[in-house]
Protein backbone atom coordinates (compact mmCIF):
# COMPACT_ATOMS: atom_id res chain seq x y z
CA UNK A 1 0.00 0.00 0.00
CA UNK A 2 0.97 3.67 -0.90
CA UNK A 3 1.14 6.23 2.28
CA UNK A 4 -1.92 8.77 1.12
CA UNK A 5 -1.43 10.50 -2.02
CA UNK A 6 1.96 8.59 -3.25
CA UNK A 7 -0.05 6.50 -5.31
CA UNK A 8 -1.86 9.46 -7.51
CA UNK A 9 1.10 10.45 -9.83
CA UNK A 10 1.80 6.84 -10.86
CA UNK A 11 -1.99 6.42 -11.72
CA UNK A 12 -1.80 9.83 -13.68
CA UNK A 13 1.05 9.22 -15.36
CA UNK A 14 -0.41 5.46 -15.94
CA UNK A 15 -3.12 7.18 -17.71
CA UNK A 16 -1.39 9.78 -19.96
CA UNK A 17 0.44 6.62 -21.14
CA UNK A 18 -3.15 4.47 -22.05
CA UNK A 19 -5.88 5.15 -23.84
CA UNK A 20 -8.96 4.80 -22.01
CA UNK A 21 -12.64 5.20 -22.91
CA UNK A 22 -14.22 6.05 -19.88
CA UNK A 23 -13.75 8.49 -17.21
CA UNK A 24 -11.41 8.24 -14.18
CA UNK A 25 -11.59 8.91 -10.45
CA UNK A 26 -8.69 9.60 -8.06
CA UNK A 27 -10.59 8.09 -4.52
CA UNK A 28 -8.73 10.19 -1.83
CA UNK A 29 -8.94 7.97 1.27
CA UNK A 30 -10.66 5.38 -0.43
CA UNK A 31 -13.74 6.87 0.66
CA UNK A 32 -15.69 5.48 -2.33
CA UNK A 33 -14.12 1.80 -2.07
CA UNK A 34 -14.93 1.54 1.78
CA UNK A 35 -18.65 2.43 0.53
CA UNK A 36 -19.38 0.24 -2.06
CA UNK A 37 -16.73 -2.39 -0.70
CA UNK A 38 -14.55 -3.34 -3.56
CA UNK A 39 -10.60 -3.74 -4.40
CA UNK A 40 -10.26 -4.58 -7.75
CA UNK A 41 -8.39 -2.35 -10.44
CA UNK A 42 -9.95 -1.46 -12.66
CA UNK A 43 -13.25 -0.98 -11.08
CA UNK A 44 -15.97 1.07 -12.33
CA UNK A 45 -19.47 2.29 -10.93
CA UNK A 46 -22.27 2.84 -12.82
CA UNK A 47 -24.98 5.77 -11.36
CA UNK A 48 -28.06 6.73 -12.72
CA UNK A 49 -29.68 10.20 -12.13
CA UNK A 50 -31.46 9.17 -9.09
CA UNK A 51 -27.64 8.41 -7.38
CA UNK A 52 -28.46 4.52 -7.65
CA UNK A 53 -25.11 2.21 -8.07
CA UNK A 54 -26.88 0.13 -11.47
CA UNK A 55 -23.94 -1.72 -12.33
CA UNK A 56 -20.31 -2.04 -10.74
CA UNK A 57 -17.64 -4.48 -12.10
CA UNK A 58 -14.25 -4.84 -14.88
CA UNK A 59 -15.37 -2.37 -17.68
CA UNK A 60 -13.10 -4.45 -20.12
CA UNK A 61 -15.76 -7.43 -19.78
CA UNK A 62 -17.00 -8.28 -23.34
CA UNK A 63 -20.82 -6.96 -22.54
CA UNK A 64 -19.77 -3.71 -20.37
CA UNK A 65 -21.00 -1.38 -23.50
CA UNK A 66 -24.73 -3.32 -23.64
CA UNK A 67 -24.82 -3.06 -20.18
CA UNK A 68 -24.02 0.39 -20.02
CA UNK A 69 -27.05 1.15 -22.94
CA UNK A 70 -29.26 -0.93 -21.13
CA UNK A 71 -28.76 0.90 -17.84
CA UNK A 72 -28.92 4.69 -19.53
CA UNK A 73 -32.29 3.55 -21.72
CA UNK A 74 -34.19 2.28 -18.31
CA UNK A 75 -32.78 5.61 -16.64
CA UNK A 76 -35.41 7.46 -14.73
CA UNK A 77 -33.68 10.67 -15.70
CA UNK A 78 -32.87 10.05 -19.34
CA UNK A 79 -36.27 8.83 -19.62
CA UNK A 80 -37.88 12.58 -18.35
CA UNK A 81 -35.07 14.28 -20.80
CA UNK A 82 -36.62 12.21 -23.32
CA UNK A 83 -40.27 12.67 -22.43
CA UNK A 84 -40.02 16.53 -22.28
CA UNK A 85 -37.65 16.34 -26.08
Amino acid sequence: KYPQGEARPLIEQFLREHNSEYAHAYDTGSAIAKKVKFNAIPMMLVLSSDGVVRWQGNPHQPNFRKIVEQIINVDPGVKARRDAE
